[in-house]
């Protein structure tokens, strides 16, 4: 048991505190910790059902604009979904998982309500590029639905994985969204110049996006790679080639990222694949 000091009270649930000792403010949350006190009052910790700790200012806005508003059944299902992602992937969550993952889900939450449909255009692409994540965002949505008593769709479970990878990797979730926008416009280019629709379950086609996905990401880091057959591709597969190039030059236009000759003859190799396994499927 550790007493608080109050130093604000937000609302019935919401309180800003700090240990007697100590000037570091922390944001507390709990049921009715704030109803009939005011700054000033001791408060057990005890009492909290989750604590924040102030050091971003504004973070700190945004997690007091949320708790206001946010309904104890929304806040218990985040926690414990990110205790299982800790416990499952390892993470050690900070604020901004905390603060990330309950604001989305109290936002899709109140979309629901409202009978406000949303989709995810890009499911099946976060699916094979965060496969692990996905699976176990899969069961969180099942455990969300069933302790809020609503269905949300599929689509949110890919919403979900967004923030666990990003927590995995230090990242944030708009970083790892973008990640998957660019591989689903480069798969798209491909489909659009070859007239042809890519099994997203084919091994063929998990292959090419977790090649991209990496590609994409060692030219953000500057990573080199070498190619022994850099000398050979461009006339072998040379209309694989010639697509690859398409790809590196929406990649710059489009996000500023440069690929190296290498990383394209690696892109051509398996959009050669891709053709040839669709031609064989087509005759």
């Amino acid at each position: 048991m550790t007493d608080y000091l109050i130093t604000s009270v937000l609302n019935h649930n919401t309180v800003r505190c700090r240990q007697e000792k100590s000037q570091n403010e922390v944001l507390a949350y709990g049921t009715g910790i704030g109803f009939n006190h005011k700054a000033g009052d001791r408060i057990d910790s005890e009492k909290f059902t989750k604590m924040y700790e102030i050091k971003d200012i504004k973070m700190t806005k945004q997690c007091e604009e949320l708790l206001r508003s946010v309904d104890l059944a929304v806040l218990d299902v985040s926690e414990e979904i990110i205790q299982q992602a800790s416990r499952e992937f390892n993470i050690k969550p900070d604020n901004h998982l905390h603060i990330a993952l309950l604001d989305h889900i109290n936002f899709s939450v109140r979309r629901y309500r409202e009978n406000i449909v949303v989709s995810n255009i890009f499911l099946e692409e976060t699916e094979c590029m965060y496969p692990k994540e996905f699976q176990f965002s899969e069961r969180m949505l099942h455990l969300l639905n069933e302790k809020l008593n609503i269905h949300l769709p599929l689509a949110e479970a890919g919403f979900i994985c967004m923030h666990i990878h990003a927590a995995m990797h230090g990242e944030k979730a708009s970083y790892s969204a973008m990640m998957v926008h660019i591989v689903k416009d480069c798969m798209n280019l491909i489909e659009t110049k070859y007239h042809i629709h890519l099994d997203r379950q084919s091994i063929l086609y998990q292959r090419m996006v977790i090649h991209l996905k990496f590609a994409i990401k060692r030219a953000s880091e500057n990573v080199s790679l070498d190619n022994f057959l850099e000398n050979i591709i461009p006339e072998k597969c040379r209309d694989a080639y010639d697509t690859a190039n398409d790809i590196a030059q929406l990649l710059s236009d489009n996000y500023s990222i440069t690929i190296s000759e290498s990383e394209k003859c690696y892109l051509a190799v398996h959009i050669q694949n891709i053709v040839m396994q669709n031609s064989k499927e087509s005759s």
